[in-house]
């Protein structure tokens, strides 16, 4: 695609199609595919791969928001990097709307550790699904400060049916999903920068 082509796009569209020919391969890839294809980008556009992680999989409903931010947020490792990216792209209001879609799960994981019995629990293992294969949850990257939540006993992952046996619970997703469309967009915006300055520096096409 030429500059020009790039600029008749959105901000939100000009980040899913440059980052379509790093992502698309990755389908099912290893972890370790995946963190070599996230190191070979320059570190500029780094931030780009981690919030397709997050929107990936979060952008089509409120359930599926409450879904995969429970997924990501039991994982040591790719929450905070999600984080990091987000700050890196000066999206502050989207970090304050996911801080408060963390003390929602927070307020479910604790639920579930005084319901459950140590048997029960010890059972229970934490499954991920990935936002561009199966199995980027546990996507490792340098030097950030962990923010998933701590646990010694995993959890079962969030589902749609938590939200269908808990109406107080919709609606505090239906709010905070309204919140998170609303303020990714900054977080594209910043994006679609980077993209067309790496553009203007780096030739007319890519």
């Amino acid at each position: 695609m030429t500059e020009q082509q790039l600029e008749q796009l959105d901000d939100r569209q000009l980040v899913v199609k440059f980052m379509e020919p790093v992502l698309l391969p990755l389908r099912g890839a290893s972890d370790a595919r995946k963190v070599e294809a996230l190191k070979a980008l320059p570190a500029s556009l780094r931030p780009l791969f981690l919030l397709r992680v997050l929107d990936g999989h979060a952008a089509g409903s409120a359930w599926e928001y409450y879904v995969w931010t429970g997924i990501l947020l039991q994982s040591p490792d790719t929450w905070p990097a999600v984080l990091g990216s987000l700050r890196e792209l000066g999206a502050l209001e989207l970090l304050e709307t996911l801080a408060d879609t963390a003390a929602v799960h927070r307020k479910r994981m604790d639920g579930l550790a005084a319901s459950a019995s140590p048997t029960v629990n010890s059972g229970i293992r934490s499954v991920g699904v990935d936002a561009i294969g199966e199995d980027t949850d546990r996507l490792k990257t340098d030097g950030t400060q962990s923010e998933s939540i701590p646990s010694k006993t995993p959890y079962p992952p969030p589902s749609a049916s938590d939200l269908e046996r808990n109406p107080e619970l919709q609606l505090e997703m239906d709010a905070l999903y309204a919140q998170y469309k609303a303020t990714i967009q900054e977080a594209y915006r910043s994006g679609a920068e980077l993209i067309r300055a790496y553009v203007r520096e780096n030739g007319q096409t890519y």
